[in-house]
């Protein structure tokens, strides 16, 4: 099921009750990392996967839903592009995914809204690398991901990708991050940090920096669905511990 629920960031509250949206096409399922329903940068839409290969939980439908009027437009992705993340453009034109295709190699790749066409940009190295999370800076012109290390599997690389040369630049490298999410205005990165049996909310400045530790909970409750609020100045998250959640 699909809800949407207002919530008031000056009381830090949920008001008014959940709405069920009724999508046309069942979401698809949940992997770890997945960012399976995004709101536009202008509020007014929300793009979800719908199920696909139901034996791999892999996506390839691809929905956009106005919540002005409820109408459902599929984007027309090819069928062999399966794929479990996508984040909006600025100009809400493209989407960014990080999924495989036929060829086998897990990969970073460029949507048009409408037609459908992609185009890969940047190369996964490892299947377990299609949690990329991958975003996009403010400029429009620049995708950030994360990706395994060839050579050593615990060391992942934070890059920045040129849409327009395909260029890539290693921002720095370290540990594995998860539920990676960039700040609307590009600044800083939040992630969650497994430590022992620790898990951790972090955030960081972009170009490096000192890293902050927010928020610190005990196995086995854990801390997923990352998100900053558009205007970059709190997050919100979910703590779950087995099948209780609360939002923060």
């Amino acid at each position: 099921e699909l809800f949407v629920q207002e919530y008031d960031p000056g009381r830090g509250a949920l008001t008014g009750v959940p709405v069920p949206l009724k999508p046309r096409y069942a979401l698809n399922g949940r992997a770890p990392g997945d960012a399976a329903v995004i709101w536009s940068p202008d509020g007014r839409f929300l793009a979800y996967l719908a199920k696909g290969n139901t034996k791999t939980l892999r996506s390839n439908g691809l929905v956009i839903r106005s919540l002005e009027t409820g109408e459902e437009i599929s984007v027309p992705v090819r069928q062999s592009l399966f794929f479990y993340q996508l984040a909006w453009s600025p100009d809400q034109t493209r989407f960014v995914v990080a999924g495989n295709d036929e060829s086998g190699i897990p990969g970073v790749f460029v949507v048009d809204r409408r037609s459908g066409a992609d185009r890969r940009l940047a190369n996964l190295d490892a299947p377990e690398s299609v949690t990329a999370d991958p975003a996009w800076l403010p400029d429009g012109r620049t995708i950030l991901f994360k990706r395994k290390d060839r050579e050593q599997p615990t060391v992942f690389h934070l890059l920045l990708a040129s849409l327009e040369t395909g260029s890539e630049q290693i921002l720095h490298s370290g540990f594995h991050m998860t539920w990676l999410k960039l700040s609307a205005d590009g600044q800083r990165i939040a992630f969650v940090k497994n430590l022992g049996a620790d898990r951790v909310l972090m955030i960081q400045e972009l170009d490096g920096g000192a890293i902050r530790e927010l928020v610190r909970v005990k196995a086995p409750k854990t801390l997923v669905d990352v998100n900053w609020d558009p205007h970059s100045s709190f997050l919100i998250y979910v703590e779950r511990n087995g099948r209780a959640n609360e939002l923060w």
